[in-house]
């Protein structure tokens, strides 16, 4: 196993930088106008030993983009570009073009999920119709099993982000690398709440038991009983290769780190293109970063993406 350097773990050997672009909120709160809208969660995953040294050659980079920051501003590329900051966004087009350079004279591998909020919000409606009709017919509520979240509980990136592990850990499984550990900047609650129910589930679905209750609407009876569920799978389809979320306020890895304002300027711009694209156009199939000046970086699957299909 390889050694990391000094500020992340030592059991993974690569650790991804990840940002998230566009639309991330309650599915249930999803409207017909925000059909359009994309979510996007993109990861750059850097081998543990080349770590310190991407960071030195985004570092001045970072340096350009944050210098030229107004006091008590966020970091964050966005921000530069907003109508009154004219000044900031020169630099964080300096700092873009020289990070990207950075991204393709170096090699880098870019790995991306995007889902439109268009098909997240009919899936859902269709799923909440089906529920209600299974009910009305049956006379009793939908099964549900005790610590599972509601759909209405949903947030947009989390079927993104369930493709982007799925996709990050079948990379590493062709690399022979043996786990990747998640590096991203103030994290949502919700969504590292939403992250460790992933990866828990992923690695407990091969086989697992659990108990399921329903409620005979007619008489109000609540019946229980055992289910076992076992997922028959080869090992690589099972993201077991995915790590932890390091967490700087623990150590586990650097605060004001260069390499994650890398992963937000390739997020953004990434989203950007994406949103160029028409709405009935796939966002995760290899036509759709075609023109992306970082395309020729990025790993997409031959097969065609759940995410564009359902």
């Amino acid at each position: 196993m390889l050694k990391a350097s000094r500020d992340y773990s030592c059991v993974s050997d690569i650790v991804s930088f990840i940002d998230e672009s566009g639309i991330n909120g309650l599915v249930r709160n999803l409207k017909p106008e925000d059909d359009e809208k994309i979510s996007l969660i993109c990861a750059l995953p850097i081998p543990a030993e080349d770590i310190s040294f991407v960071r030195q050659l985004i570092e001045p980079y970072y340096k350009i983009f944050r210098n030229a920051a107004p006091i008590g501003q966020k970091l964050h590329i966005t921000s530069a570009f907003a109508p009154d900051q004219e000044q900031w966004r020169v630099a964080a087009e300096v700092a873009r073009d020289g990070i990207f350079d950075v991204i393709k004279t170096r090699r880098l591998i870019i790995i991306y999920a995007a889902r439109r909020a268009g098909r997240t919000r009919l899936a859902y409606e269709r799923n909440k119709e089906d529920r209600v009709r299974a009910a009305i017919m049956n006379q009793e509520s939908d099964l549900t099993i005790p610590g599972i979240e509601r759909p209405g509980n949903d947030f947009t990136l989390e079927f993104p982000m369930l493709t982007l592990l799925a996709k990050i850990n079948s990379f590493l499984y062709r690399l022979g690398r043996l786990r990747s550990d998640i590096c991203s900047d103030d994290i949502d609650p919700k969504w590292r709440r939403a992250y460790g129910e992933i990866i828990k589930d992923l690695h407990e679905i091969r086989e697992s038991n659990c108990y399921v209750k329903k409620r005979k609407i007619s008489t109000n009876e609540i019946i229980k009983f055992n289910a076992k569920i076992k997922l028959e799978t080869n090992i690589e389809e099972i993201p077991s290769r995915i790590g932890i979320i390091l967490d700087s306020k623990k150590g586990q890895c650097v605060g004001d780190d260069p390499l994650i304002f890398m992963a937000d300027i390739v997020a953004n711009h990434l989203h950007r293109h994406l949103s160029s694209l028409d709405i009935a156009s796939p966002l995760n199939a290899s036509e759709s970063i075609s023109g992306w000046e970082l395309g020729m970086r990025t790993v997409i699957s031959k097969n065609s993406c759940l995410l564009d299909i359902v």
